[in-house]
């Protein structure tokens, strides 16, 4: 597995996560709304992914109870499918089985 558990204040994710296309404050110290997370990045530090279970008063979606990825971003050489693949293994490692809305 090429992804390693870090948290929402690692600098390597919070610098991948102020070139992500939907970054909101660039330079602001966290990247994640309320909730549980999880967040993987490599060992280098050219991929970041998240995988949140919002908090139910965030929940401004129509898949109230999913899990979502706020964020993923792939500066690495290795494909992002295969990144893909293995963030949403480790999350089911860590959390279980996906709740009735998903992922």
């Amino acid at each position: 597995m090429q992804w390693h558990r870090t948290g929402k204040t690692d600098p390597a994710c919070l610098a991948l996560a102020d070139r992500h296309y939907n970054r909101r404050s660039v330079g602001s110290s966290f990247f994640l709304p309320p909730g549980r997370d999880i967040v993987l990045r490599t060992a280098t530090g050219d991929a970041l992914w998240a995988t949140l279970a919002q908090r139910p008063e965030y929940q401004k979606h129509a898949w109230p109870g999913a899990w979502v990825n706020p964020i993923f971003r792939n500066e690495s050489g290795t494909l992002s499918s295969a990144l893909i693949r293995e963030a949403i293994a480790a999350t089911l490692g860590a959390w279980g089985a996906l709740p009735a809305a998903g992922l």
